[in-house]
Formats: C-alpha cells, structure tokens, sequence
C-alpha cells in the first residue's frame, strides 16, 4: 500500500516537472521534449541511454597506446 502511494505520488510530481523543464527547456540543446518518466525514479527508462564514446580514427589511435605501448602520434595514421 505505501509503495503504491509512493509511486503516485512520484508520478504526480514527475509529471509537473517535466511540465516545468519543458516551459524553460532549450529546443536548440534538448530538441525533443521531456517526459515525466525522466523525472520518475519508480518507471522504466523512458529512452536507452546514449553512454560510452563514440569509435573514430582519432580514438582508435589513443587506444593503440593499450595494445603496443607506444605513445600515440597526432595527425599520423596507420
């Protein structure tokens, strides 16, 4: 019974908050809108997580370091 007071009373809350983090939201930085699943502990994730580093040519350069133990060079490329 209290966690389903609980989660009501998150969705409740979550739901003015992505109404507030929408009215001052930057559509240039944040182009879709917030949903109150992203401000709700108790709902599944709402969008996969974007994490890790995306794979260049530059990083794979850095990464060799691991591999041979040579220091990475700028600008050459093997």
């Amino acid at each position: 019974m209290v966690q389903g007071r609980l989660r009501s009373t998150w969705a409740q809350t979550s739901l003015l908050a992505a109404l507030i983090a929408n009215t001052v939201r930057d559509e240039k930085k944040h182009p879709e809108p917030f949903v109150p699943a992203e401000f709700d502990p108790y709902a599944d994730s709402p969008r996969p997580q974007k994490r890790g580093t995306p794979i260049t040519a530059d990083n794979i350069e850095i990464l060799k370091v691991f591999v041979s133990g040579q220091t990475p060079q700028k600008g050459r490329r093997t």
